[in-house]
């Protein structure tokens, strides 16, 4: 019962302490000091004894005689709004997401780096690819399984190419993407939680084995990221569209591309730079 009384502010409490409080009415003079904070208000809306007797029992714990909804203002003084709802049922799911994807030390000792990755993917309803194995590997839609894959370690499977799209992966989840030696292909299409400070931890763990890399549609990239970006030594496409850009960011990605050799960025619709260049040209829109 502890977690869900977090919810209810001071003018909650007492409104629940009116309506289901069993006490009698003791202000019979409407003048008189109002130890009985709602008894008027209770008298007036008609509500009988028998109706706080059939409450449900985690209403009348608000009764005043339990005292409860004064013990509720102390330790939780704010008010219940909707917008404070909201805010609390969004930190809640975001800290069920954050430990839905939380590293998992047997899983990998289990299957192995490789084989672990490929679970925690496919069951995100991601798709993976192995060395030498034809297709893809991702969930039956009627049964939400994959057979396909072992269930413990096997010699010979390595990791080659990963679609992450859509999967929700968030930094936190970058934890089970360790030690992928054979991994060159990663898409992460639509990944609302991709941000510069996951691209800078994914850098640092797959920057010298990516040759291929998605990031179609991460709105929350910034120009940051190219800071991080030298670290894929190999990489040799790299897909930016829907990426928010800016002339600075243009600018950046075309020095990336002169600084990793061969690499091409698509998604960039890069501008007419002038010929003689002031910093004052970043600032345009």
């Amino acid at each position: 019962m502890g977690r869900p009384l977090q919810l209810f502010g001071q003018r909650t409490c007492w409104t629940l302490s009116r309506l289901y409080s069993t006490e009698p009415n003791i202000n019979k003079d409407p003048h008189a000091p109002n130890r009985d904070y709602f008894g008027r208000e209770r008298e007036a809306s008609g509500f009988e004894k028998s109706q706080a007797a059939s409450a449900p029992w985690w209403l009348r714990a608000f009764a005043t005689s339990t005292r409860r909804s004064m013990e509720l203002y102390r330790y939780h003084p704010k008010y219940f709004t909707v917008s404070k709802f909201k805010a609390w049922i969004d930190k809640h799911k975001n800290n069920i997401e954050v430990m839905g994807q939380a590293y998992i030390p047997e899983r990998h000792q289990t299957l192995g780096s490789d084989l672990a990755t490929a679970h925690f993917i496919v069951y995100r309803k991601g798709k993976v690819k192995f060395v030498g194995q034809k297709g893809w590997f991702e969930l039956n839609e009627e049964t939400q399984r994959c057979t396909e894959l072992p269930v413990r370690y096997t010699r010979g499977w390595y990791l080659e190419a990963l679609d992450a799209s859509g999967t929700g992966l968030r930094y936190e989840g970058l934890a089970n993407l360790v030690k992928l030696k054979k991994l060159k292909w990663l898409r992460l299409k639509n990944c609302e939680h991709v941000d510069n400070w996951f691209m800078d931890r994914l850098s640092g763990e797959l920057g010298k084995t990516i040759e291929y890399l998605d990031l179609s549609g991460c709105t929350q990239l910034t120009e940051g990221i190219l800071s991080c970006m030298y670290r894929f030594e190999n990489l040799k496409e790299l897909d930016l569209t829907g990426v928010p850009t800016t002339p600075s960011f243009e600018l950046g990605c075309l020095l990336l591309e002169d600084t990793i050799p061969g690499l091409k960025i698509t998604g960039v619709q890069y501008r007419a730079f002038p010929t003689e260049f002031s910093p004052d040209f970043l600032d345009t829109k």
